[in-house]
């Protein structure tokens, strides 16, 4: 649980990052005469996406999966049983990831599709 959590708060770092340069590059998008409405509540929208995936890891990472087994007779299904939650709690936080990582792709192709972002004499297309 907790080597899996911490890769999933790098993850969430990493997307942070991608979103912030996202942002960024609207800003410079903006300033240069583009219309970047579009880009906004995209980028609030994966901001929050992020948010929730982290709300998400922050849980799953406190959670304990104890195995208490009481003779050896049923100590495979006590172990199969606690591997089936920890299993099924880690789908939930992955969902949450994959549902922020879309979101920071929809923002960053948003973006993508407005022409002259990055070039430092862009001129407003009509």
């Amino acid at each position: 649980n907790d080597r899996i959590t911490d890769h999933f708060v790098k993850v969430l770092e990493r997307l942070e990052e991608i979103l912030l340069k996202v942002e960024s590059r609207s800003d410079k998008a903006e300033a240069a005469g583009h219309n970047v409405s579009s880009v906004r509540p995209l980028i609030d929208k994966a901001s929050d996406r992020i948010s929730a995936a982290r709300e998400a890891v922050r849980l799953q990472a406190a959670k304990t999966y104890p195995i208490n087994i009481t003779d050896e007779a049923t100590a495979g299904q006590v172990v199969s049983a606690v591997r089936h939650t920890l299993n099924n709690d880690l789908a939930k936080v992955r969902e949450a990831m994959r549902v922020a990582r879309d979101a920071v792709r929809e923002a960053a192709r948003a973006l993508s599709i407005i022409r002259g972002v990055d070039n430092e004499t862009a001129t407003s297309t009509p």
